[in-house]
């Protein structure tokens, strides 16, 4: 369920970038890049939890890694559920809590780490 949620951003933003190449739309195509794309942001999310005793150079390699993922899965659950309902601009002059879209909020905290709380819960089960 939260991998077909978090499809969303990584499908819009192949979309647009090939139609920024080719001017022209492919959304088959861009569905088929979007999903390898999550997919492999999603790997390199949960790679250190997947390594078996891992010396301390490939820990952090990994952790680097799944950083630099993180980054962009945060950059694009940003864009694709603002968490603000107004401009970032106007927020910082007057911020008021109404201002703030709490949904967005907790998608993007459930898209970024729903993967990895679920690698840890199989993990402790196990």
């Amino acid at each position: 369920m939260v991998l077909f949620v978090n499809l969303g951003p990584y499908t819009k933003a192949a979309n647009a970038l090939l139609v920024l190449a080719t001017q022209t739309p492919f959304k088959p195509i861009g569905w088929i890049v979007g999903t390898s794309g999550l997919v492999a942001v999603q790997c390199a999310e949960i790679r250190p939890l997947l390594l078996h005793k891992p010396t301390k150079e490939a820990y952090l390699r990994a952790n680097a890694i799944a950083t630099i993922a993180y980054a962009i899965d945060c950059g694009l659950a940003i864009i694709f559920w603002p968490p603000l309902k107004v401009g970032l601009f106007e927020f910082v002059q007057a911020p008021l809590m109404s201002s703030v879209n709490w949904l967005n909020i907790l998608i993007i905290g459930i898209t970024l780490y729903g993967a990895e709380s679920f690698i840890r819960l199989w993990r402790n089960l196990r």
